[in-house]
This record gives structure tokens, sequence and C-alpha cells, in this order.
């Protein structure tokens, strides 16, 4: 587990000194750097496998080739015997075995790797540099087309050291931010950056443009799975990925996801340490749900408990995260994450199988809402109130509005998912600008599915993982999203998935007989904090007034003053405003930490 750093074009080795050092938080343990006519790359070590000797960058036995890899490769040794028994090694790492499998295939080399990365690969014979991100956007990647250079990082703050990098917004990225709480797709806030999308891969030459090639696509296909395989793959996945030579723990949170993710680790026999987040209040609190999977299981569990003192984290948590991400699940994984480094150095957890299996209640509910236009009026209300009775109440209002006149599932998921409701968005924002739509208005669980798996886990929920995790020097791994297993729940039927109103059922099978039944049948609780208390408490009402009123977000402009006084008014009046709050905190604290001191660690 790295981060990695580089440039093609012109540049020198003062910039990528630069650029190397904005990350070290990524990998503590060691750090190197390539520099040749026009091109640099550079990186930092996170150590997790060959301690000794997985030194990067790593050269071929010419030196033509160099690679810098941030991830792991689960395959590694597979394909280290079966392609490349005809190369001298210099190491015992998996970062080796990619450089090595490039020289014979070429880029028909990335459709083998097995595991979570985001490299740069320097074929100095060819002078070209491929940068290649993994198929479910595990890991990071982001780059910058300058006029005399192409900068990559990974993370957005790296970029930053370089001059020629414009400290604006991007346009029409606002309204994204506030309608999704991420902005989705390649593009990112700041201006000039982008993100090399999953599955794919860039070319870099000097003097010529970036251009990206798919190597790898999520695809919903019929086929001859069954529900029943999904515990032997999964437990091979997390077999896979619990190979390290430093200790490996989970994070658990007593859903069934985690839960059954640390009960195929403890089957090793190895002693398993896993992390929860704690809360005072028993409605956002599972830290009992996760107890009793601990003592179930026989694993050791450390808790960290949040209070609104965790608040002062906030400007901290924005530097990290680079980009703003409204997801207030973000506070706590950077506290556990601390928790958890002080005892592993890797983690496993549960992403992804909300998104592969349906687990998410607002699958359900578009399923619904299709089938109230094909009902006759006589009978809408009905399912209207059955709708409005799983919607929190800030959403009931537009959700109703929708149902009441054609729209498509696009329409629907923006106002069921928005940060910040349409009618708020008009208020607050100074400069109308138009919401650019995302996925392809198809109806359907698989499209819905498919939208997730390209947007929402991509660019909110893995973001948030890998830079929280990170934050604390932790290596986070998702067993879930091992793309061969992938592979594979795509070609399962629906009803593996959604069955009378119930998600996840593929996964509820296979925990049956590794978890209680009261783990199995818990419904789906997301990992929030109580951020509506907090921000009514006097330290949350004190932050809003000093970050989102302040002097700063005033000579900004981006928003209407008065009507964000207005918002907080409200909420502290004690309408539901807490996600919209929320929001706003994450966006101004992010400007002042990337646009005015220009990525300066908080």
């Amino acid at each position: 587990m790295c981060g990695i750093v580089g440039y093609v074009g012109a540049g020198d080795r003062e910039l990528l000194a630069r650029m190397n050092a904005a990350i070290v938080h990524r990998g503590p343990d060691d750090a190197g750097a390539f520099v040749a006519p026009g091109v640099g790359l550079a990186m930092r070590r996170l150590s997790i496998i060959d301690l000794a000797g997985g030194h990067q960058p790593i050269a071929n036995e010419t030196g033509h080739m160099q690679i810098v890899f941030n991830g792991e490769l689960y395959n590694y040794r597979e394909l280290r015997a079966q392609y490349l028994e005809a190369h001298r090694f210099s190491s015992a790492s998996d970062t080796e075995v990619v450089l090595h499998l490039y020289e014979e295939l070429g880029p028909a080399a990335f459709e083998k790797l097995n595991g979570m990365y985001a490299f740069a690969l320097w074929d100095g014979d060819r002078e070209v540099l491929y940068l290649v991100r993994d198929r479910l956007g595990i890991k990071p990647l982001y780059v910058h087309a300058g006029p005399t250079r192409v900068c990559f990082a990974s993370e957005l703050k790296a970029l930053l050291v370089d001059p020629a990098l414009p400290r604006t917004l991007a346009p029409g990225a606002l309204v994204a931010y506030l309608t999704w709480q991420y902005v989705p797709g390649e593009e990112t806030l700041l201006a000039g950056v982008r993100r090399v999308p999953p599955g794919h891969y860039m070319r870099l030459e000097p003097g010529k443009p970036p251009s990206l090639e798919s190597y790898w696509q999520p695809r919903f296909s019929a086929g001859p799975a069954r529900a029943e395989e999904l515990a032997e793959r999964l437990r091979q996945a997390v077999r896979r990925q619990m190979v390290a030579d430093v200790p490996v723990g989970a994070f658990l949170s007593g859903g069934i996801d985690s839960s059954l993710v640390v009960a195929l680790m403890a089957e090793s026999g190895a002693r398993i340490e896993t992390f929860t987040a704690g809360f005072a209040d028993p409605r956002f609190d599972e830290s009992p749900w996760a107890a009793q999977v601990a003592r179930h299981l026989g694993v050791a569990n450390h808790v960290v408990r949040l209070d609104a003192s965790a608040l002062s984290e906030l400007p901290t948590l924005a530097w990290h995260l680079d980009e703003p991400i409204g997801d207030r699940a973000a506070l706590p994984t950077l506290l556990l994450s601390r928790l958890a480094r002080r005892h592993v150095k890797v983690v496993l957890t549960g992403e992804g199988s909300d998104e592969l299996f349906a687990g998410y209640p607002r699958y359900r509910l578009e399923l619904l809402a299709q089938r109230f236009h094909r009902l006759p009026l006589s009978r809408q209300a009905g399912l209207w109130r059955a709708i409005a009775g799983m919607l929190p109440a800030r959403m009931r209002r537009s959700a109703l509005k929708l149902l009441l006149s054609p729209h498509d599932p696009a329409a629907r998921r923006a106002a069921w998912l928005s940060s910040v409701s349409e009618d708020w968005r008009a208020r607050l924002m100074v400069a109308s600008e138009p919401l650019a739509p995302i996925g392809t208005g198809d109806e359907g669980l698989e499209a819905q599915l498919l939208l997730d798996l390209r947007t929402w886990l991509v660019n909110d929920v893995l973001m948030k993982v890998d830079k929280t995790t990170m934050a604390a020097s932790l290596e986070a791994r998702v067993p879930f999203l091992d793309h061969e297993l992938v592979d594979w729940a795509l070609t399962l039927p629906t009803s593996a998935r959604l069955s009378g109103g119930v998600g996840k059922q593929a996964v509820r099978q296979a925990a049956e007989r590794l978890l209680p039944e009261a783990i199995r049948r818990r419904p789906k609780q997301a990992f929030h904090t109580p951020t509506a208390a907090w921000l009514r408490e006097a330290r949350g009402r004190e932050l809003l007034g000093d970050v989102l009123l302040g002097s700063a977000a005033r000579e900004r402009g981006l928003l209407r003053t008065g009507e964000v006084e207005a918002m907080m008014r409200a909420h502290a009046a004690g309408e539901d405003h807490d996600q919209a709050l929320w929001s706003l905190l994450m966006l101004e604290l992010w400007c002042q930490a990337y646009l005015d001191r220009a990525g300066v660690a908080a």
C-alpha cells in the first residue's frame, strides 16, 4: 500500500519531491523516485508484503521500464508461476510481477490482475507512461494536464504542488456536489483535475494529449450462477486478501456484511482484531451488535466512542478527503482508522455488498415507484403511504411531487438522494448551474445497481474509505469487490438480490451457518453519526457559524449567506437539515484547505 505521484513532460526532481512529500501519510515506511528526461515517478510506501525487499520504483532487468504501485495484487504468485519463470526478480513483491507481466503481454497484462491498485508504468523503450486503475475504483488516481506537463497522483493535494494547476471550481461541479454529496464521474470539483475511471488505463506520451482505454466494465448477464455458491466464493476472496506480512484485522459494524467477512476470517485460526465505532444515542450505536458477533466468533473487539467533540476533527477530515464528500460516515471512519492502526496495519471491510446485492432501501423504493405509475388512481394513495413511510420526512414532499407526475429513475434518484433539496439549492446558490444527469434513465433493479457501482460506490463509499484509512497509514481491503466474485455476482438472478421486499438474499443465505439468526435478519442500518443532535449543541452551532458565516465563506460568495442562516435557524428549531448543513460544512472547509491554502496540511 502506497501513494504514487509523477509527471510526463516538463518537470524536475524538486517538483517530484514536493508532490511526494504531500502524501507522506499514505506511506511512512519508505520513499523512492525515478527521474529521466520527460518523466518522473515517485512513491511513498506502507510496507505490507516483502517488507525488506519491496522498495519502489522497481525496474525491469534492463532498467528501461519502471513502476510505482499503490495497492495490493492478490494473484501475483499465480501470475508469476504461470507467465514469468524466465524473468530474473530482484524482490518478492507483487509490484515486480506487474512490471514483468507487462513485458510479456503489453497492456493486455492489465486484464490479468486481481487486486486493488493504481499504478504508473513507464515504458522507456516506447516512451509511454501507463496510468492504470483497478476495476472497481478501490484506489484513487488523479490527473491534471497542464500546458507543459501532465501530472498524476494518488491524492489531489499532491497535484496542488504544481503551480500550473488553477485553484478554481469546475463548471457545473457545485450543483452536482450539492445534489449527490460528491461529484460523480471523471470530473472533480477542482477545474482541470480528473480521475482515471475504474477499469481503465490512461496512456501518456510526451507532447501528446492523454488517451483512455477501458479494460473492464461491469455488466449484468444471465448465467448459471447459484446464490448458494456465495459463501465459498467470498471465503476464497477473504483468504486471498488476508495475505500479508503484517497483522490483519477488520472493521466490524455488527451488520451482516462486515460480520460475514469476520466470520470467514476467523476460520483461518489466526487471532483476529476487530474495530467498531459506537455512539451514546442507541439509534446510531451498533456496538452492542458488534460485541455479539465478536463473542460468537471468539474475536477481539475494540470500540471507539464518539460524541459531539469529534466535530473538532472536521478540518483535518476535509483535508484528508481531497474532495468534499457529504457522507457523514467519513468522520467515524477516520477515528475508527486511528484506533485500528494502533493494533494492525491492514483491515478488511464489508463495502460493496449493498451495491452488488441490493442492500439499500432505495432499490425497493424505486421498484415501488415504477409500480406506482402502473396502478389505477384509486390504488395509488395506498402505495404512496407505504413509500412515504420508508422515507425521512425531508424527502417526502419531493418524492410525492415526483410520484404524481411521470419522471424517469434518474430524476427520482436525484430527489431521494439529494444532499440539498432542489428547492434549497435554488435558494442557496448564487450562480445557477444546470444539473447534468447521471445514468441512462433505464428502469429495473440491474440498472440501478450498475449506476451505483459506477458512481456512488466509487466516488463516495470507496473514496471515503481509502482517504480516511490512509490518513491513519492503514490499508483497507474489500473482499466483496474481488473482481472474480463481482463478475460471478453479476450473473445471479434478481431473486438472489431482492425478494419479498428484502435485499441481499444471497448474503443472508451465505451467513446461515456462520452467524446468529438475529444478525442475519437485521434490517439495513446505515453507518451514520448523530449529526442532527450534534449540530444543535452549542459546539455544533458555533462551528456552523464560524465556518459557514465567517469572512472566508462570505468573500467566496458561492452561497447566499442569508439563506444559509435561515437553514441553520430552521435546523436549530427542529427541522431536519443536518445532511445539507454537513455537506455545506465540508464544502467550505475544503475550499479553505484547497483553494485558500492550496492544500497545505491541516
